[in-house]
């Protein structure tokens, strides 16, 4: 028996988030709900990996605010890549304009931090 939330799935999901801790904590969440995970500390390295492995990339769940290469520029990037892909944004800071932005240049949805675990399979469900 599976449990509750519990994705039937071998599907890949894309982490892109600068924060050690919330790649981690994502991570573990995921893996516990049954996906793949890579992982990616910035938008740069977060395009590249998307680059080379699109293909098997069911979602990308990014943060806004990143070094190297911000959020958005990286959204674009991953965008150009595979226009049919679903990316969920995630953010700390309460600013709605942000996000407004990403669903307006094709973002699945939005989440914000801190989120749970129920929130994000019922996110999932909805999305992949």
């Amino acid at each position: 028996m599976m449990k509750a939330g519990l994705a039937d799935t071998d599907k890949t999901i894309l982490i892109i988030d600068d924060e050690d801790i919330i790649r981690a904590s994502t991570s573990a969440m995921l893996m516990d709900l049954g996906y793949k995970v890579l992982l990616a500390e910035d938008g740069e390295q977060g395009v590249e990996i998307f680059s080379m492995r699109h293909e098997e990339i069911e979602l990308v769940i990014m943060d806004i605010i990143m070094p190297r290469m911000g959020g958005f520029e990286a959204f674009e990037k991953i965008k150009e890549i595979d226009p049919a892909v679903k990316v969920i944004v995630t953010s700390g800071f309460p600013r709605e304009d942000r996000f407004e932005a990403f669903i307006e240049s094709g973002a699945a949805a939005v989440l914000k931090k801190p989120y749970r675990r129920k929130a994000m399979a019922e996110l999932l469900n909805q999305h992949i």
